[in-house]
């Protein structure tokens, strides 16, 4: 470890209850975990500032199915939030939850979402869009804000099914399909093969502020542009192969079998691991600071940044020069 990157604490455990986490998402001071039961369950964070996180539980949604909630995404700044369960795709106000539409029969049998949203410094996405993978097709939506709901642009269909979907940059996704990953472009509906992804699971992670892609194989992270052609000479690579990556500048955060990995990507160098069992899921706060959650079936990781500040002066005192200047570049403030 080069040094600490952030404050771990467990914030959530509900290895007493009837139900375990199948999604998570975080938004300020509320966790949002989507569940066995078919719930989305509400936490939010009623300690005092600087004190102990203390997580309590506020509200929990309708009982839609008794299938598990098997993605969720927020987005604060348009107050809304997708959930997808039993292939159902349904948005929501948030953070009431109330149920605002419910993707019809032509989008029934939906695997995955991805949307193009940033809440960067830019300014926020011009175009909302959002894909749907179903069998050997993509459904793409755009947002409207006059009609609060999404409306349906256009069918793709695919020579096979996309399992896993990741935004690259302009109209382009990132698909795995059953043995490799291809790139999709919406707009000419364009398909192009990447590489296949290995003996395990793909796993797809968006890097927005770059505008590029990281694509796993087995335990090596490839960075890829919207064409699919690589970025960087050399992998990142693990020592196993991730559950899920999530990319908050200047680190790639990995959810691994025995630990939660942070390194920076510019180098591919571990900065820190901390422990924490079956890791399945990693989400960041889209409001406030970069805080990072983790989650396994039980237990969700509450992960607070050190201020950019203390993690030079700990670099210095440990004589990692090298590091300070890397943190000084990526500008974290």
């Amino acid at each position: 470890m080069s040094h600490e990157a952030y404050y771990s604490t467990c914030a959530i455990d509900v290895s007493r209850e009837s139900f375990h986490i199948t999604s998570l998402q975080a938004c300020g001071r509320r966790i949002i975990l989507g569940c066995s039961d078919g719930l989305i369950r509400v936490f939010e964070d009623r300690a005092q500032p600087n004190d102990k996180a203390d997580y309590k539980p506020t509200f929990s949604s309708e009982s839609f199915t008794r299938k598990s909630v098997d993605q969720l995404e927020v987005f604060p700044l348009e107050g809304i939030m997708l959930s997808l369960s039993d292939q159902i795709l349904r948005l929501h106000s948030f953070p009431s939850l109330e149920v605002r539409q419910e993707f019809d029969t032509k989008s029934r049998g939906c695997l995955s979402f991805v949307t193009n949203h940033t809440t960067s410094k830019k300014g926020p996405t011009s175009s909302f869009m959002l894909c749907l993978s179903l069998k050997r097709r993509i459904h793409v939506y755009e947002w409207s804000d006059s009609q609060f709901a999404f409306g349906f642009r256009k069918e793709i269909n695919l020579p096979e099914t996309p399992r896993k979907m990741g935004w690259a940059s302009g109209m382009s996704i990132a698909c795995s399909f059953y043995r490799e990953y291809k790139i999709l472009d919406c707009k000419t509906e364009k398909l192009t093969t990447i590489f296949p992804f290995g003996k395990r699971h793909a796993v797809i992670c968006r890097m927005e502020s770059t505008n590029e892609v990281l694509l796993t194989k087995n335990n090596h992270g490839i960075c890829v542009d919207q064409y699919g052609k690589p970025t960087r000479t050399e992998p990142i690579e693990w020592s196993e192969p991730p559950n899920f990556v999530l990319y908050c500048r200047p680190y790639v955060i990995a959810a691994t079998s025995k630990a939660v990995d942070v390194r920076f990507v510019s180098n591919r160098l571990p900065v820190q691991v901390i422990n924490f069992n079956k890791a399945t899921m990693v989400a960041t706060t889209f409001l406030g600071e970069k805080m990072v959650v983790a989650a396994n079936a039980e237990q969700v990781l509450q992960m607070t940044p050190v201020s950019p500040n203390d993690q030079l002066e700990e670099l210095v005192a440990k004589c990692n020069f090298e590091t300070a200047l890397l943190l000084i570049e990526e500008d974290l403030n």
